[in-house]
């Protein structure tokens, strides 16, 4: 487990990860979270209160349960 000692939420994550029989692989994902910029109409980072700083990401974390079966017969596709 990566040591993430200034993010508690980040090590309960991680225990939850675990009481749930997953090895903690990586993380998958930050999600960006966005909101509607009212001058523009487009989006833009959303900046919240927390507890040290305003942050606009959540992390999603990846756990591995084993070797997946494929869904069909039909080769897998790979984008480059």
């Amino acid at each position: 487990m990566p040591a993430v000692d200034d993010r508690p939420e980040m090590n309960e994550a991680y225990r939850a990860i675990r009481g749930l029989g997953f090895p903690y692989v990586t993380v998958a994902f930050v999600w960006i979270k966005l909101c509607r910029d009212r001058h523009t109409g487009g989006f833009k980072p959303t900046f919240g209160p927390g507890w040290h700083s305003a942050s606009s990401c959540e992390f999603v974390l990846l756990g591995n349960a084993g070797k997946a079966e494929p869904l069909s017969a039909a080769p897998a596709r790979r984008y480059e």
